[in-house]
């Protein structure tokens, strides 16, 4: 199953236009704005949220057995966040977590096992 998962990018935390047109550039003020990362390193991305999945970073939702609706990754040691944005693909977008009080419960500790990427 974890191979099925795929990141995708999303315009709403980018302030710049898709490299190849994959989304609508649409920054908005209120979001985290996300590093630019070249193209050519989303399957970077994409391997970390399957070892996120694997290793049990996620969280899960009742209404949707097949994929988790969120996991976590470090990018250049940031905690960042994915969420489930096709419920079908399993693809996910993502964004960094800038503030500590943003960081979801961690009563398992489970954080310290997200997966690293280092661009």
């Amino acid at each position: 199953m974890s191979r099925n998962i795929r990141y995708a990018a999303d315009g709403k935390h980018k302030d710049y236009p898709a490299p190849s047109g994959e989304w609508d550039y649409r920054f908005r003020a209120e979001g985290t704005k996300c590093p630019r990362i070249p193209e050519s390193q989303w399957p970077q991305l994409t391997e970390a949220l399957r070892e996120a999945f694997q290793a049990g970073v996620v969280q899960w939702d009742d209404r949707c057995a097949t994929f988790p609706v969120r996991a976590w990754i470090r990018v250049d040691r940031r905690l960042c966040e994915a969420r489930l944005t096709n419920r079908c693909a399993g693809e996910y977008h993502g964004f960094p977590l800038n503030y500590e009080e943003h960081y979801p419960s961690d009563p398992d500790d489970r954080l310290v096992n997200a997966p690293e990427v280092l661009l």
